[in-house]
């Protein structure tokens, strides 16, 4: 039976999943209890999903070949497709990228260098995961570096932080999440606190602000799978 729905699972689910995401974005940004909105957004696709299904089936036999036990029989299916298929491979997904984020197994990474060019002739050269986070002041950025004697030491470098953004693009760990802010996801512990974020390194511990405009994003990074 599972079989059956493999294809038709698929093909529905991403033309159901696009479809809802479209109509429901800016209503969902608009809501706060994201836990609860997701699951109903969920919800609503498999009920959607499973009436595609159905329908579909019903217009290629001329609406004579499934009845009402069959109809329960889609449900099941598509429901234990979504718990073995989908909820397994959302999770190992984010579980995966979140720790590719943070620095599980970064030691063969601990060679690359960051090249930061700011205004003039001013060239810094740096640890892949030596930044603990970035902040704008002005036309200047404030780095707050990983130093084994002083963690936390503040460098300066003359650039704006849209520059330095634009210069870290190639390198996921580096989120902004704030107009003046960009953080190394390498050095996030999450607190529980949709409104901010807590990054620690050694002796040095810090909570940053999250703005509105970039908390989706964030929360996507995470690895609690959305599962919309």
């Amino acid at each position: 039976m599972l079989a059956i729905f493999l294809l038709p699972f698929g093909a529905f689910w991403t033309m159901t999943s696009y479809a809802v995401d479209l109509a429901t974005s800016r209503w969902i940004s608009s809501l706060k209890n994201s836990v609860l909105i997701n699951f109903l957004t969920w919800l609503g696709k498999i009920i959607i999903l499973v009436n595609l299904i159905y329908l579909t089936r019903e217009v290629l036999c001329d609406w004579n070949c499934v009845d009402l036990s069959e109809y329960f029989q889609i449900w099941i299916a598509c429901i234990l497709l979504f718990s073995f298929t989908y909820i397994p491979f959302a999770l190992y997904g984010r579980y995966s990228y979140f720790h590719s984020l943070v620095g599980v197994g970064v030691e063969e990474h601990s060679e690359v260098k960051l090249k930061l060019y700011g205004e003039g002739k001013d060239v810094l050269t740096l640890g892949l995961n030596s930044i603990i986070y970035i902040q704008s002041d002005d036309n200047y950025v404030d780095m707050f570096l990983t130093d084994v004697k002083n963690p936390g030491r503040k460098l300066v470098l003359r650039c704006t932080l849209k520059s330095l953004e634009e210069q870290l693009k190639d390198y996921p760990q580096y989120v902004r999440i704030h107009r003046s802010v960009i953080i190394n996801m390498r050095y996030v512990k999450e607190d529980g606190n949709r409104n901010s974020v807590s990054l620690i390194c050694d002796d040095f511990k810090i909570q940053l602000p999250i703005s509105k405009s970039y908390l989706e994003r964030f929360e996507g990074l995470l690895v609690r799978p959305k599962l919309t």
